[in-house]
């Protein structure tokens, strides 16, 4: 049950801002295990406690005790963004990887959005069909 809440907060803005603050810091020649603490650090400071600071802490612990970060971050994100960040420590372009993560995230977002915008009126068209046969007496 806590890994839900956890995942919950672990959002969609939250993760772009994260992934974004470690790419950054990559790039500037940190190494991984020190900019994942720095960046967890910063977001901290917004939000001392709660469940994101849980989520970046939770996080933290899994890495430190051996696994990569694709699979610490495993249980708190989604498939897609997972195997990104997975497929840029093996490559060696963790960097990159986390930005294409970052805006994997709102191309889901985006998609997602669409479908539902696309759908909203089908859907009131058959509620109101069913009004009417209903308002018939059918």
């Amino acid at each position: 049950m806590k890994q839900f809440f956890l995942k919950l907060a672990f959002g969609r803005k939250w993760r772009r801002e994260f992934y974004e603050l470690l790419a950054d810091r990559v790039d500037n020649g940190i190494v991984l295990r020190e900019a994942l603490e720095r960046v967890t650090a910063r977001l901290v400071e917004h939000s001392p406690h709660g469940l994101r600071t849980e989520a970046l802490q939770y996080i933290l612990a899994r890495f430190d005790s051996g696994q990569r970060l694709g699979d610490a971050l495993g249980d708190l994100i989604p498939e897609n963004e997972r195997m990104l960040v997975l497929a840029g420590e093996n490559s060696g372009r963790i960097s990159a990887n986390m930005r294409m993560a970052a805006n994997a995230s709102d191309a889901v977002a985006e998609i997602r959005s669409k479908i539902v915008k696309g759908m909203s009126i089908p859907v009131a068209m058959v509620g109101m069909i069913y009004g009417f046969l209903f308002w018939m007496g059918a």
